[in-house]
């Protein structure tokens, strides 16, 4: 039986959750229970370490993509962490409107709110007046193996 006295908390920090965040969140912990040389912590991952722990949101995210959104996350994952002009991925999605792109982004971006907490399997880079898109090398193994 535990004492009364003890403390026990647990807390899940889920995929997808930057190291910068964790820390955050232990060192909050840390400071709120006075537990400083006290607190064990204990890190898991259900993928595996190449995936980048973040391989089965970027499953999600690939496998509820249709279309030239799906055409989008294979062309980026060609050219793994390459920024790529956005006037690039337009030709090569074969978008017919300067808008089209932005629209997407913005659609993926949103479901990305809604269904993965906010993870996205590329980044949106400017570099001076110029936009680009650019997708982790290991985001990019995992999409290659999916398509």
């Amino acid at each position: 039986m535990l004492d009364s006295k003890e403390t026990h908390i647990h807390i899940h920090i889920h995929e997808g959750v930057s190291p910068e965040v964790a820390g955050r969140v232990i060192a909050a912990l840390q400071e709120l229970t006075g537990m400083e040389d006290e607190l064990t912590v204990e890190l898991g991952r259900s993928d595996t370490p190449e995936d980048g722990g973040a391989a089965s949101l970027v499953r999600t995210a690939y496998n509820e993509s249709t279309g030239r959104a799906k055409a989008m996350l294979e062309y980026l994952a060609e050219n793994p962490g390459q920024p790529i002009p956005y006037s690039e991925v337009a030709d090569a999605l074969d978008l017919d409107s300067a808008r089209a792109l932005p629209g997407m982004l913005g659609s993926f971006t949103r479901r990305a709110q809604d269904q993965y907490g906010g993870f996205k399997p590329f980044e949106s880079v400017r570099i001076g007046n110029q936009w680009y898109l650019k997708m982790p090398v290991e985001v990019a193994k995992v999409v290659i193996k999916l398509s």
